[in-house]
């Protein structure tokens, strides 16, 4: 029920969703620099909307990119974008059954992934070994609960500090970073 709800209220944002961004594509851009991505890593961008920043990730690896996300009308957009080098799929993240991804990005999306024990265990099935992932916000956690407060609700969860939201991840993954500032959120970890 919630998956549908999610997605019913993420298809309602998508026609300005992009007009809604706050941060140019140069500073997206740059802020994206610290994610430790290598030529011809294959990428997933979990909850891309409308791809944002998947042509980003493709200029970074040059190799399979793939953005996913549960909105059907963002990715429309995405598609009608017609971004070279990468494919998008309509599909819930939890119910994806591809493997060997070398790194998988969810920019701006972790507050929507309510139950964390099916998306630790999504995230274990889908990445190779020694795969890492990266949970990246160009908000900060109080900017992001600010945000939040009472307009998606029960559609998003206030975020723990950094280190408190890597922590969950441990029995699987070993935690390589976590960093928060007034404008950021970060978290990388690597499948043990």
């Amino acid at each position: 029920m919630t998956e549908n709800k999610m997605s019913d209220f993420f298809d309602k944002l998508a026609p300005t969703w992009d007009q809604n961004e706050l941060h140019s594509k140069y500073e997206i851009e740059s802020f994206l620099n610290v994610l430790p991505i290598k030529k011809d890593d294959k990428i997933l961008d979990v909850g891309c909307g409308t791809g944002l920043i998947t042509p980003i990730l493709y200029k970074k690896s040059e190799g399979i990119v793939k953005g996913i996300d549960i909105s059907k009308e963002m990715i429309k957009i995405a598609l009608n974008k017609k971004i070279k080098n990468v494919s998008f799929i309509c599909e819930d993240f939890n119910n994806f059954k591809e493997t060997d991804y070398d790194f998988i990005v969810i920019f701006n999306a972790y507050p929507h992934f309510l139950d964390l024990e099916k998306f630790k265990k999504s995230l274990v099935r889908t990445l190779k070994e020694n795969g890492k992932f990266a949970i990246i916000h160009n908000f900060s956690r109080q900017e992001l609960i600010d945000m939040h407060q009472g307009s998606s609700l029960p559609l998003t969860r206030d975020l723990k500090p950094a280190k408190e939201e890597a922590a969950f991840y441990k029995d699987k993954f070993n935690i390589l970073e976590t960093k928060e500032t007034t404008h950021s959120f970060y978290i990388l970890c690597q499948k043990k």
